[in-house]
């Protein structure tokens, strides 16, 4: 198991990253739509929601999920992907 999330009925739309943060743990930063609306959400296999952002209509999530990606790599938590 990941960090996708779909506990609440939650569909999968896309995965925008995976990474291994500095624990080991696979991070999963992923889209979701629920009867609510669409959200990105951050987590892994034992946190699978750490973060959650509700989009507005016409967002596409690729910018909340690439500033958490940046934020993640400059505080430590991620590991820097390999050039």
């Amino acid at each position: 198991m990941d960090g996708r999330d779909n506990s609440d009925g939650a569909e999968l739309v896309t995965i925008y990253w995976e990474m291994r943060a500095s624990d080991g743990a696979l991070m999963t930063c992923a889209r979701y739509r629920t009867a609510d609306g669409e959200d990105v959400r951050l987590g892994d296999r034992d946190r699978p929601v750490l973060r959650l952002q509700w989009l507005s209509d016409g967002d596409s999530g690729e910018e909340m999920a690439e500033h958490w990606r940046r934020q993640l790599i400059a505080g430590g938590s991620l590991e820097p992907p390999s050039e």
